[in-house]
């Protein structure tokens, strides 16, 4: 069943989490393609920090499932900092990387 706010906090938490991770996989599964394709340099330490926040975000579901009453609020900062430290160390490089025009050619080259 899909919750709903109307719904139980602890089944509509359970909800957004299994789309979040479903989401993050999808994500985390492009970015990787990306960084393969354009044989980005720091792909091995970017690959390792999706690891381990989907790694934290399991961890998190499998709490929730054992019935672990995690706040909303603590779900909610950990998300901000982690999205916030990911985007700012790891992809704002490899955004960087994906525009730089020398490796635009290199790829329209291949």
């Amino acid at each position: 069943t899909v919750a709903t706010d109307s719904g139980d906090d602890h089944d509509l938490i359970s909800y957004r989490i299994n789309k979040l991770i479903v989401f993050v996989r999808k994500r985390f599964d492009r970015e990787e393609e990306a960084m393969r394709s354009v044989k980005f340099p720091g792909r091995k330490a970017h690959v390792a920090a999706h690891t381990k926040l989907l790694e934290e975000i399991l961890e998190l579901k499998q709490e929730l499932e054992e019935g672990d009453e995690t706040s909303p609020f603590y779900i909610h900062v950990f998300m901000n900092k982690w999205l916030n430290d990911h985007i700012l160390t790891f992809d704002l490089k490899l955004a960087r990387a994906l525009t730089d025009p020398v490796v635009t050619e290199l790829r329209v080259l291949r």
